[in-house]
């Protein structure tokens, strides 16, 4: 849910694009998969390790790549860093 946007000049007449979003029930609903499930699949064969919102994915596909997502170092990173949205 989107709960502010911004647009800015700034003073050499370049503009900035703002927005602030609130995550609050991604994270509850990644929380209650991590208590019920634990993020395993129903017949208990693949287990899921994340599950973020899209704006969250493209953000660190923009900074490190979009093949980081496959690399258990940046894994290690995004669960020490953003726990909220890990299962």
């Amino acid at each position: 849910m989107y709960i502010k946007h911004d647009l800015i000049q700034d003073l050499d007449g370049n503009f900035v694009f703002s927005v602030v979003q609130d995550n609050t029930e991604h994270a509850k609903a990644v929380q209650h998969e991590k208590d019920t499930t634990g993020g395993w699949t129903e017949e208990r064969t693949m287990k899921k390790m994340v599950s973020v919102p899209p704006h969250v994915f493209q953000h660190y596909s923009d900074l490190y790549g979009p093949e980081c997502w496959q690399s258990k170092d940046f894994l290690k990173f995004f669960k020490e860093h953003r726990p909220e949205y890990c299962i």
